[in-house]
């Protein structure tokens, strides 16, 4: 990365890795979100034969973006003077979200070398981002639904007897149930005023946020009622990236995450945590939480079954 020494990263994720003796065995380890130059992104560690790091662009519009950057991977050692360094540029779209690289082989990343402390190994990915395309941002923007501002907004929404003040295009556009109400047969369709019933005024605000043009991203602490609002009004685009959310989130156990695949239908969730399921005793494990009895008994077979297939 020529030049890049003398160039302070447009970003640092430190990630700490907990349990690091298990990392062999329990898969990828993902780190929360860390949002570079408008654009969320997060690492992730995992081990083979060597220690892996990766890192992923959580950005996920459908129209065309791509951002070129160049990573430095480096495993931390508490001696600054004894890190293992790698230096690579990728290259980031719709096609290919994430990079990685493989570091030496894990005997000689261990304890006798300093690297593991107290069961934790520190990572972080430095970040270069030296061209973005097809990307716009409104970072830390936030609209104020609760204000009149016309011409921008045709319709009012009253939830719990507040006023909240829309536009129907960008509500049609993202949900067929706004749709309908907005420009179908519905008699709501000739009301400036439209009530909303059995939704929580703070979370829906929300909704609008992320629909809205506002670069505001899906959280962990979001995920849950933007799904339930998600499903209810139909909007594919909160649901697909809600479960890119839940997919690399650290806050939900795997079991909690079926529950989200068992009432959302969420495919990709799904493949990623069944695959987690490796091996009986993960099953075992997994069937020990109060969640797994409220599953449906579609999600239990699809749980069990390779498993049994493979005893028999």
């Amino acid at each position: 990365m020529p030049g890049k020494e003398n160039t302070p990263p447009d970003g640092i994720i430190r990630f700490v890795v907990e349990n690091a003796s298990l990392i062999t065995t329990d898969g990828h380890r993902y780190s929360p979100v860390v949002v570079v130059r408008g654009v969320p992104w997060k690492v992730n560690v995992w081990s083979d034969d060597s220690i892996g790091m990766g890192i992923t662009c959580m950005h996920t519009e459908s129209t065309p973006w791509s951002i070129a950057a160049d990573v430095e991977f480096i495993l931390v050692h508490p001696d600054n003077n004894k890190n293992i360094t790698v230096r690579k540029s990728f290259l980031f779209g719709q096609a290919k979200r994430s990079g990685a690289v493989m570091y030496k082989r894990l005997e000689r990343i261990n304890i006798d070398k300093g690297f593991i402390n107290d069961d934790k190994i520190t990572v972080e990915a430095h970040l270069w981002i030296s061209k973005l395309r097809g990307i716009k941002l409104n970072v830390g923007r936030q609209i104020d639904f609760t204000a009149s501002n016309e011409p921008y907004h045709d319709v009012t929404l009253v939830i719990g007897g507040e006023k909240l003040y829309v536009s129907k295009q960008i509500l049609a556009f993202q949900s067929p149930v706004f749709k309908a109400m907005f420009y179908g047969k519905f008699a709501e369709k000739k009301n400036k005023e439209i009530e909303l019933k059995g939704v929580n005024r703070e979370e829906f605000i929300e909704l609008l946020q992320v629909i809205y043009p506002t670069g505001r991203n899906i959280t962990d602490e979001s995920v849950t009622f933007l799904l339930k609002l998600g499903n209810r009004f139909q909007i594919e685009y909160i649901i697909e990236r809600a479960e890119l959310v839940l997919i690399e989130s650290q806050k939900f156990s795997n079991v909690e995450k079926l529950k989200f695949v068992d009432q959302y239908r969420l495919p990709v969730l799904q493949k990623r945590c069944l695959s987690e399921l490796k091996t009986t005793q993960d099953c075992k494990d997994l069937m020990k939480s109060p969640i797994y009895h409220s599953l449906s008994d579609a999600m239990k077979i699809a749980i069990l079954e390779p498993h049994l297939m493979r005893s028999n």
